[in-house]
C-alpha cells in the first residue's frame, strides 16, 4: 500500500541526500548540533524513500526507520551524552527528565505490534486462526523466496512445519495473542519480560519458517535491554578475573 509520488530527482540529487543522511546521523549519534542533525536525518531519509521508491510505502522496511528518526528528533533532549553539552551547553538547552525518549520508543514498539495483531483480527477474523491461512502462507514462502539465502538455510525447518498442519492454528493464535498483549510490556513486571522475549522468538520464527528477516524491527529489541545490569555484572566478572 502506498501513495504515489511523481516528482523526479537526479542521481546527483539522490547522492547529496544520501550524504546528508549519513553525516546527519553521525552528528546525531555523538550529539553534535543535535536538533539540526536529527531533523536533517529524518527529512533526508523521508525524501530518499519518496524519490527512490517513487512512492511512500507503508511497509516493514521503510516505515520503522523513518518513524524512529522522527521520534528521535522529537524527544532526543532527554538522552545522555552529547558533544553539544560540552561545546555549547546553553545553546540547545537540556531536559532533566532522563529516559523520556526510551519510554516513547518503547511505546511505539508496542503499539506497532498491537496494531499488527488487531489488523489480523479485523481483516481475517477468527478464520485467520482456525483455517489453513497460516499453513498456506508457510507453503507459499517457498515460491515467494525461492532464491533467498534464508530459504537455503532453513528449508528443512519450513518443510517440517508444513508436515505438521495441526500446528498452524496454534501458532496463529499464539502470534495474535502475543501481539495484542504487547502494550502490557510497558508495565514493569515479570510478565513484560516474557512478552518481549516471546515477541523476539516470534521474529526468529518468521526468519526460520517464513524466510523473512525483519531487520528494522529486530534492532528495536535493544530498547528493552537493561544495560545498567549488564554493566554491574561485567564489573563483577572483571573484578573476579582481575583481582
Amino acid at each position: 500500500m502506498g501513495v504515489w509520488w511523481s516528482p523526479e530527482l537526479s542521481s546527483h540529487g539522490i547522492s547529496i541526500l544520501k550524504m546528508i543522511l549519513c553525516v546527519s546521523l553521525l552528528f546525531g549519534a555523538v550529539g553534535f548540533l543535535t536538533p539540526v542533525a536529527l531533523w536533517a536525518g529524518f527529512l533526508s531519509h523521508l525524501l530518499l524513500s519518496l524519490f527512490v521508491l517513487k512512492s511512500c510505502y507503508f511497509n516493514h522496511s521503510q516505515v520503522p526507520i523513518t518513524s524512529i528518526l522522527f521520534i528521535w528528533a522529537l524527544v532526543d533532549r532527554s538522552s545522555g551524552f552529547k558533544l553539544d553539552n560540552l561545546l555549547w551547553p546553553n545553546l540547545f538547552g537540556r531536559d532533566k527528565k532522563m529516559g523520556r525518549s526510551l519510554l516513547v520508543l518503547r511505546a511505539y514498539f508496542c503499539i506497532i505490534f498491537f496494531a499488527a495483531g488487531l489488523t489480523k483480527i479485523r481483516m481475517g477474523g477468527l478464520p485467520w486462526i482456525t483455517s489453513d491461512s497460516l499453513w498456506n502462507m508457510i507453503v507459499m514462502q517457498n515460491f515467494y523466496f525461492e532464491y533467498s539465502p534464508y530459504r537455503n538455510l532453513f528449508q528443512k525447518a519450513n518443510q517440517w512445519l508444513i508436515s505438521k498442519p495441526f500446528l498452524s492454528p496454534l501458532i496463529a493464535a499464539d502470534v495474535v495473542i502475543t501481539e495484542l498483549l504487547a502494550p502490557l510490556a510497558l508495565i514493569k513486571s515479570r510478565a513484560s519480560k516474557y512478552i518481549i522475549l516471546h515477541l523476539f522468538l516470534m521474529m526468529l520464527g518468521f526468519l526460520v519458517f517464513f524466510f523473512v528477516l525483519f531487520k528494522a524491527w529486530i534492532v528495536l529489541f535493544i530498547l528493552w535491554i537493561d544495560f545498567s545490569k549488564i554493566e554491574v555484572a561485567s564489573r563483577r566478572l572483571w573484578n573476579k578475573l582481575v583481582p
